[in-house]
């Protein structure tokens, strides 16, 4: 054996994260029920077969019950964790209640997206034909030189008849001064 092998010191855990610091904080003695329903979670957690959703729940429960009772799990989800899951559910067990949020996200199907994004395409064509910088300008404009004919805005023959004339008259005007003749009105 070569001396660099040869280790210098023991290498007991001191981790915040280890299974020691977790039973000295959740202060339970897991029962065989504790066991066998980790085992039963842990199999329906990684079952082909188990929705999404619940797998998502079952890990919720776990890292919620860490985080509510301040336990420090392994950084990365592996084998390591499985060890907390029966004092986890000791404490939750001997707690009464279950400390959870659950976080559920819609997520729509490819029909359901595609609808969703036509809706999203017609609303955008609404909203473009209608937006106010395009209309309120020629809608003031065209306001101006009715009001300035002096027709009865209710009479669509008058408007048409009337005011029409007169206000591509007062357009071509408007059209012909030059910029710094306006202003000075």
């Amino acid at each position: 054996m070569q001396k660099k092998d040869t280790p210098t010191h023991s290498q007991s855990s001191t981790r915040a994260t280890s299974l020691a610091a977790a039973r000295k904080v959740l202060d339970v003695m897991p029962t065989k029920g504790d066991h066998e329903a980790s085992r039963l979670l842990l199999a329906l957690y990684h079952s082909k077969t188990t929705p999404p959703m619940i797998q998502h729940l079952i890990l919720q429960l776990l890292w919620d019950a860490a985080k509510f009772y301040g336990v420090a799990l392994p950084n990365q989800i592996t084998k390591k964790w499985r060890p907390f899951w029966p004092l986890l559910l000791a404490k939750l067990r001997v707690h009464g209640s279950l400390p959870t949020r659950i976080n559920y996200t819609w997520q729509p199907t490819e029909d359901e997206e595609a609808a969703l994004d036509a809706d999203d395409a017609l609303q955008a064509q609404a909203d473009a034909l209608f937006d106010a910088r395009t209309i309120d300008p020629i809608g003031e404009t065209l306001n101006e030189l009715i009001n300035q004919t002096g027709c009865n805005t209710l009479d669509q023959r008058e408007l048409f008849r009337v005011a029409w004339p007169l206000m591509l008259d007062a357009l071509q005007q408007m059209n012909a001064r030059p910029e710094g003749s306006a202003a000075n009105e």
